[in-house]
């Protein structure tokens, strides 16, 4: 928790696109905070909440050349959502604290899908002042699932910020879904707030 990670560059390599054996996105990830244990990537039943990834900051990076720019996969917690992850923050409030994630997906005969951002059972969570660009001319057009941004299910009643990002994806295929910004968050509504505004 209370975890700063900035100004770093991180270049991996897109041609890693196999699913995960355990929790958390596909193939090669710049960063990524998973509710897991740290050697066989098993998914831990929080108890406490100090056992949550929650309150860390992600700001001004560049994450090139991956299937994944910044995952999270945390705990599903249960109503009052207490223990799961909470008011994490991808990009802050203001242009110079925003990441830059390119180039990422692409791998030749990629079967999962690629995703700028993606996040999973979070609360509190804010994704704004980010660049996101799949193909940037230094790039691969994906031929799978293709997503800028995704907050995806099992974050019940969960209020989040998605705002003034800047998305590009390009697809490689004929049929495959391609999203700039896909949102299942808040799937059962109580009182929360999901706001997604000013992105372009």
């Amino acid at each position: 928790q209370h975890n700063t990670i900035k100004n770093c560059t991180i270049t991996l390599n897109r041609v890693n696109n196999a699913a995960w054996t355990g929790n958390g996105h596909n193939g090669s990830i710049g960063i990524t905070v998973n509710n897991c244990t740290a050697t066989v990537n098993t998914s831990i039943t929080v108890t406490d909440a100090a056992g949550s990834n929650s309150f860390n900051k992600f700001y001004s990076n560049t994450i090139q050349n991956c299937n994944a720019g910044i995952s999270f996969t945390g705990y599903a917690a249960a109503s009052p959502f207490d223990l799961g992850d909470t008011d994490n923050d991808v990009g802050g409030t203001d242009a110079a604290t925003g990441n830059t994630v390119l180039n990422f997906g692409g791998g030749a005969g990629a079967t999962q899908p690629a995703t700028g951002i993606f996040a999973n059972s979070q609360w509190g969570f804010n994704c704004s002042r980010n660049t996101i660009n799949n193909n940037n001319g230094g790039g691969v057009d994906h031929p799978n699932t293709l997503r800028g941004i995704f907050m995806n299910s099992s974050s019940a009643s969960a209020n989040a910020n998605c705002n003034f990002n800047t998305i590009t994806v390009h697809g490689g295929g004929t049929t495959q879904q391609v999203t700039g910004i896909e949102n299942a968050f808040g799937s059962t509504p109580a009182g929360n707030s999901i706001n997604i505004r000013n992105n372009s």
